[in-house]
């Protein structure tokens, strides 16, 4: 079928077309001569950013119009156009604009013809089941969802990857995976810098002779100047990932087949000259092709699955401790009864002052199979890469405060550490992009929780890598974990970086009153700024305004940064109740705060604040001391315990503040439900009875003096001259 008879044939539909139908005109528009022009054109157009100084959310935003093709869609062209001998002449302008029309029009109704129907989406809702739960439905978010790791993610951790497989890639592919990563580095800044120069180049030459497609070309003695790689080296690396410019896709028929142009994204066009229209491809296939070459080799594969989960245990303890602290974080811990009976084994075990994260992780990826639409398949692949790592990590969760059971380290030594845990985060990791995790887990994950083991967080390890380097210190994390998993069923997105920059942003808070809210992935574009400054040097902010920013300098900020830096139990449940709060109380935290503080400094004397948070459940006093000893630690518990009466809550803070330095220098946290207690009752009276109304609640305590043949107000029982008023 011609370009014009592929457009004339959609200006005629009336009722939807099959998937093959479309998939088949599309093929004849690709394969027609002068096509990889048109591509070269949209790879530019689709993947290319521009900025001016510096590269800002604005910038990366363009990236999420609806127009502009995806990455997966770009690598059907490509493997559809391999499907015949590749024709390079170049169109003329006409030839070029139908030719681009009728592809982006073929995918776009491919798109909808894979979509979710009415009749389907109302059938599931009159059988009260999930759509999602069908293989058939999740093909449509399984190839449109998007990526979960950004390319300098595969580049930069496909060298540890194959660390131990070092030597058998050397002797049997003449590089090493390191050596391929460094290329494509090259590559990169190559092809950038090249681009820049092409399009000058066009104020020369007339509109029909323009093409995008020579700015894409290279030579391996182009890279040689580049890289300190030998041309053999380089030589070699680009043949293992590059393909002819002849037929030889014939398997490729519907979307989810093998598409030999994700793991060979280069064309050989020449005598040592290439192309190279998807440099995240290329990135991509460093960092999982490697596992198809072991398979040809039958007495190295097994080796090569032990060095592949071994990784993922290894990596995931790696960004563990680089948060909560190497000394933290143990792998491969078994479980074992008193009679040295193995129960279970923990792959990954984190814990910090009371917390604990159980990680299992898994090295399975969603089969082709289930790509295509076999719902057996399809919950096949899920119960070896999550539902499995689940059952396993909850099974270990369940008995890890039980100290009849030993924790035993690989070398035979007991694990001695603190077992009583007040929350403790099941994680289930997969080493790959696994597509539409967020959307698998959440409509076929079978869990359990508790008040102590938390609903399960399930993530890849390029997530993984972006919490630990955006959240980078343990309180920030482990108050994320407990936030995200709180919302596992009224937060959906396509995936987990969407959710991460919202709370980078706004603090991840949902409006109690809706039952679900799904986020757009354009949410990540200040997330996506940060990791390119961080990882590539990309002029831009490392860090999105938000909750890492907006209070820094502030009281809130001091008291949040030392927090940060304190293993305690205490620590971490009041930096939790801090960060759950909303911009308004903070500032009046800080307003009142600095008002106690000003007036200590004045009068030499000590002067508190209180704020009762969320209707007074949970309540925060702080003392401003110039020294903290047994006496003002009293005061401070006396005065929480009033309050924390007097308000009704369940949960009171505390803390003694140095006018002068700012430093905490104690603290308390009172926990129990609410009882009526006659002298309690008496002694509240010594309290301000005042309360200012806000959607968090706060009220600030008076200076009120105590009688001195009152009771004390730090609960001894004493008249308050006999104890803390003498001091």
């Amino acid at each position: 079928m011609s370009v014009e008879n592929s457009l004339e044939s959609l200006k005629e539909v009336t009722t939807p077309r099959t998937e093959e139908d479309i998939f088949n005109d599309l093929k004849e528009v690709c394969t027609q001569p002068g096509f990889i022009h048109v591509l070269a054109f949209l790879c530019i157009r689709d993947n290319l950013i521009g900025f001016e100084q510096e590269m800002s959310a604005d910038n990366i935003l363009e990236q999420f119009s609806e127009s502009r093709l995806i990455r997966s869609e770009q690598s059907v062209l490509l493997g559809l156009m391999l499907k015949k001998d590749i024709d390079f002449t170049r169109p003329t302008n006409d030839e070029f604009c139908k030719m681009g029309g009728a592809a982006e029009a073929l995918l776009q109704e491919l798109h909808y013809a894979m979509a979710i129907s009415p009749a389907t989406l109302m059938g599931a809702i009159e059988d009260e089941e999930s759509p999602f739960r069908h293989a058939r439905v999740m093909r449509e978010p399984i190839f449109y969802g998007g990526e979960t790791a950004y390319n300098f993610q595969y580049r930069d951790l496909a060298p540890t990857r194959y660390e131990k497989d070092n030597d058998w890639i050397l002797n049997n592919k003449g590089f090493s995976v390191s050596d391929a990563a460094k290329l494509h580095n090259v590559i990169s800044t190559f092809q950038n810098e090249k681009l820049t120069e092409h399009f000058l180049s066009f104020k020369d030459k007339k509109v029909d002779e323009w093409t995008c497609l020579p700015a894409f070309e290279f030579s391996v003695s182009d890279l040689a100047k580049h890289v300190e790689l030998s041309e053999n080296t380089i030589r070699n690396i680009l043949e293992e990932f590059s393909i002819l410019p002849e037929a030889q896709n014939a398997n490729f028929n519907c979307l989810n087949d093998f598409n030999i142009a994700n793991a060979c994204p280069f064309i050989r066009i020449g005598n040592d000259r290439y192309v190279l229209l998807l440099s995240y491809s290329f990135s991509e296939s460093i960092y999982e092709s490697p596992f198809y070459w072991f398979l040809t080799d039958e007495n190295y594969k097994e080796i090569a699955s032990k060095n592949r989960g071994a990784y993922t245990e290894e990596i995931a303890a790696k960004f563990l401790g680089k948060v909560l602290g190497n000394c933290n974080v143990y792998q491969n811990v078994d479980i074992k009864n008193a009679r040295g009976e193995k129960y279970g084994e923990i792959d990954v075990l984190a814990v910090y002052a009371d917390r604990a994260i159980v990680l299992q992780a898994k090295s399975k990826k969603l089969t082709i199979e289930a790509r295509k639409g076999s719902d057996k398949c399809l919950r096949k692949d899920f119960q070896g890469a999550i539902q499995d790592s689940y059952d396993q990590a909850y099974s270990c969760a369940m008995i890890l405060s039980d100290t009849k059971y030993d924790l035993v380290l690989p070398d035979g030594a007991k694990l001695e550490i603190a077992r009583e845990f007040s929350e403790i985060f099941p994680i289930c990791l997969v080493a790959d992009h696994y597509p539409a995790l967020s959307f698998q887990a959440r409509n076929f994950l079978e869990f359990k929780s508790d008040d102590v083991i938390l609903p399960p967080f399930v993530m890849d390890v390029f997530f993984l890598d972006t919490l630990t380097e955006m959240l980078d210190t343990p309180l920030y994390l482990l108050n994320y974990l407990h936030r995200r998993v709180g919302y596992t069923e009224s937060a959906m997105a396509q995936h987990e970086l969407t959710l991460l920059s919202y709370h980078l942003k706004s603090n991840l808070w949902l409006d109690p009153q809706y039952n679900m809210m799904m986020f757009g992935d354009d949410i990540t574009a200040d997330l996506d700024v940060a990791m390119m400054a961080r990882r590539e040097a990309v002029p831009g902010r490392k860090t999105p305004e938000g909750i890492l920013t907006k209070f820094d300098g502030t009281i809130y900020g001091v008291i949040i940064e030392q927090l940060q830096k304190s293993e305690d139990p205490f620590a971490v449940n009041l930096s939790r109740m801090l960060m759950l709060l909303n911009e308004e109380t903070i500032s009046a935290i800080n307003e009142g705060v600095a008002n106690a503080v000003e007036v200590s400094k004045s009068d030499s004397r000590s002067h508190d604040f209180t704020a009762g948070v969320g209707d007074a459940s949970t309540g925060f006093t702080v003392h401003c001391n110039f020294s903290f000893g047994e006496s003002a630690a009293n005061k401070l518990e006396g005065h929480c315990a009033l309050r924390k009466y007097k308000e009704k809550a369940e949960q009171w803070f505390g803390i003694s503040l140095n006018p002068i330095s700012l430093r905490i220098e104690g603290g308390v946290e009172l926990k129990g439900e609410w009882k009526y207690d006659e002298q309690l009752e008496e002694l509240t009276g010594v309290l301000s009875k005042g309360r200012k109304k806000m959607n968090f609640s706060t009220v600030q305590r008076s200076s009120k003096k105590i009688g001195r043949n009152q009771p004390c107000p730090c609960g001894s029982g004493k008249k308050y001259k006999k104890c803390c008023g003498k001091n």
